[in-house]
């Protein structure tokens, strides 16, 4: 842990403030890639939820177990891409990545 930081602060010595700038700037641009990541999981969660929604209508209205088979499954991929979009916008270290990206490198180069 020590040999990652030394040679971080060994590579901002050598090349002065790019290496840190270009760091902070990779930070955030993965921070924002998560973000998209995430809003793309809950919109496709939301969408899924109107899917299982038909399901069901189809299901009372003409008895098919099939779409009763396939509102579960459907349902089932519903919660698994909300609760993982949500986590992720949830994690205050997205954001601590976005805006305070250099205490996020600290986090990650000391293993806090």
């Amino acid at each position: 842990m020590n040999d990652l930081a030394q040679h971080f602060s060994d590579l901002a010595t050598k090349f002065g403030p790019q290496v840190i700038g270009a760091t902070f700037s990779a930070v955030r641009i993965s921070a924002v890639m998560w973000l998209i990541g995430a809003l793309v999981l809950v919109g496709a969660s939301i969408a899924l939820a109107f899917l299982v929604r038909a399901f069901d209508a189809d299901y009372k209205e003409k008895k098919n177990p099939d779409a009763r088979d396939a509102a579960l499954f459907v349902g089932t991929l519903v919660a698994f891409t909300g609760i993982l979009g949500l986590w992720i916008l949830l994690n205050p270290w997205t954001w601590v990545m976005l805006f305070r990206p250099e205490i996020w490198l600290a986090k990650q180069t000391f293993g806090l």
